[in-house]
């Protein structure tokens, strides 16, 4: 991803000498995921960007006007969060069903 322009990074590299596509994203979206078909690279790239754009939407509270950001700390931030919130909804929970007993 290009901090500067907050967009994703496509790149077409010539593998073994035939143009093999190769989607690169921080996303996690990689070679190694997807083969040469063209149907299934176009598919990939859209599930890549649709989590994109999740993960902005998730997150918008942490993208600071004039600060720069990245992927990788959006998603950090986001894990944390599903995180503490599982952990609160788990202690809530138990809470209850121990009142419930006593």
């Amino acid at each position: 991803m290009d901090p500067a322009t907050g967009g994703v990074r496509v790149s077409t590299k010539v593998a073994g000498g035939a143009n093999q596509p190769r989607i690169e994203t921080d996303l996690g979206l990689g070679e190694h995921q997807v083969s040469g078909e063209e149907g299934r690279i176009e598919h990939s790239f859209g599930i890549a960007v649709l989590a994109y754009l999740l993960l902005i939407r998730a997150c918008h509270q942490d993208i600071l006007p004039g600060k720069p950001w990245s992927v990788a700390q959006l998603q950090h931030a986001l894990r944390l969060r599903v995180i503490t919130n599982q952990v609160e909804h788990n202690v809530k929970a138990r809470l209850t069903n121990a009142r419930k007993v006593a």
